[in-house]
This record gives structure tokens, C-alpha cells and sequence, in this order.
């Protein structure tokens, strides 16, 4: 488990263990619907920081949020600060994001496994 404390606003119940994808991740504990309101994002805003703003200069200082990045991800970026499932997601399945949706950097693609299918 992490030591850091989380200053995120989960909306939903979630485990952070290791990953498949790369180290640790989020997993859900239950299971969500489509379109449902899951993070909403918290951390230190400024010029630098491990999560870019949308449309602007700055970005949130957030390391605790622990998504792993998914060329097939559950969750997408909605606004800023907030994070929404894009599919229906089953319980234990873990939490990820397209980080190429919201920043500049470039992911090698990894293959991921059947569990982080839907429902």
C-alpha cells in the first residue's frame, strides 16, 4: 500500500495494489455504470506537475491518483478535474486512463489482460 495520503475525491470505493499494467494501480471495489461520476481530482495546482491542466499552462501535483495509462481505458477525462467511466466497469477490474488524451507524451502500448474488459 502507499504512505502517501490521497487527497483525491473517490466516488467510488477503490483498492490500490499491484498492477499488470506497470506497478501499482486503482481498482474498483464495486461494480460501475456507464457514464458515472468516479474521481474527482485533487493535488496542488502550478506550473509543473504530474497531471497537465486541459487547456491551460498548468498542472495538478497529484501522485496519489495511481490510473495506469490503457489504449483501451475505463475512465476518461471530463473537464479538468473531474473523471467519468467511459464503459461499464466490473468490480476488480483496475482503473485506467488514455494519457495521450490529455498530454503530449507518447505511450508504448503494452498488452493488457482480459480482466480489464467490461461487464
Amino acid at each position: 500500500m502507499s504512505s502517501e495520503t490521497d487527497t483525491n475525491f473517490w466516488l467510488i470505493k477503490t483498492e490500490y495494489r499491484q498492477s499488470p499494467i506497470h506497478g501499482f494501480g486503482r481498482f474498483t471495489l464495486e461494480d460501475i455504470n456507464a457514464n458515472k461520476l468516479v474521481l474527482v481530482l485533487g493535488g496542488t495546482i502550478g506550473d509543473k506537475g504530474s497531471m497537465p491542466i486541459r487547456g491551460t499552462k498548468l498542472f495538478i501535483d497529484n501522485p496519489q491518483t495511481h490510473i495506469n495509462h490503457s489504449s483501451r481505458p475505463n475512465l476518461e477525462l471530463d473537464g479538468q478535474i473531474l473523471f467519468r467511466s467511459c464503459k461499464n466497469i466490473a468490480a476488480g477490474s483496475e482503473l485506467t486512463l488514455d494519457y495521450t488524451t490529455f498530454t503530449k507524451l507518447n505511450f508504448v502500448p503494452v498488452e493488457e489482460s482480459e480482466q480489464h474488459e467490461t461487464r
